[in-house]
């Protein structure tokens, strides 16, 4: 963990409603004030665990044998996201990540930027990052019209893409005894909304993998 001191600031804002970039930039600045760098992030990056079966899944899904194209759609960063792949050996399984950009500056200081530059407001998603947008978008493309979606997700801005999807697709949601996840609150607040795709809950790595290959 980098800098837990700024926790409080990062609740009480996270909790107004501000926007989620500008919150984050809000704390990247704070950050750098305290001497945070590019390799500090790194550092802490590369100490997240990933689930041996998700990747052990995620080659697989890879494997040119499968035919499975890997997309990741995320609100958090180009740079958190493409440090933890490399790390874990698998950033050549994904064809594309959609996230907010991320660079930094000459003094060291990590910016992001929204990944729509204009505030996409379909009522669900964030204005920086409307997931369901960029899934249109990817089944839109030619080559991908006629496949069918495997998505997986457990956060509130899942619930937008999944209404998209068509009969033929899978949602995978993550699921607890000890807590309600995001997705799975957000359909059972919205059980008037029709979500063709095929949904499963799966509650452990092992279940995972098995659904999905089966």
């Amino acid at each position: 963990k980098l800098a837990c001191e700024l926790s409080p600031n990062f609740n009480t804002l996270n909790s107004s409603g501000s926007n989620w970039t500008e919150i984050m930039n809000l704390q990247f600045e704070k950050m750098n004030e305290l001497g945070i760098k590019k390799k500090d992030f790194e550092k802490c990056l590369k100490s997240i665990s990933i689930h041996p079966r998700t990747i052990q899944l995620i080659k697989l899904l890879a494997d040119t044998k499968n035919k499975h194209l890997q997309i990741i759609v995320s609100d958090a960063n180009t740079f958190f996201i493409e440090t933890v792949l490399k790390f874990h050996r698998i950033d050549n399984c994904f064809s594309e990540i959609f996230s907010n950009r991320a660079n930094f500056d000459a003094s060291g200081k990590m910016k992001i930027l929204p990944f729509h530059a204009t505030a996409q407001l379909c009522g669900r998603c964030p204005p920086n990052l409307c997931k369901g947008k960029i899934l249109e978008s990817i089944k839109n493309n030619g080559s991908n019209s006629s496949h069918s979606v495997i998505y997986i997700g457990d956060g509130s801005g899942d619930f937008c893409p999944i209404t998209g999807l068509n009969y033929s697709d899978r949602v995978f949601a993550r699921t607890s005894k000890c807590k309600e996840y995001g997705l799975e609150k957000m359909v059972r607040e919205n059980a008037s909304v029709l979500l063709k795709a095929k949904f499963i809950k799966w509650d452990s790595y092992e279940r995972l993998q098995w659904e999905v290959l089966n």
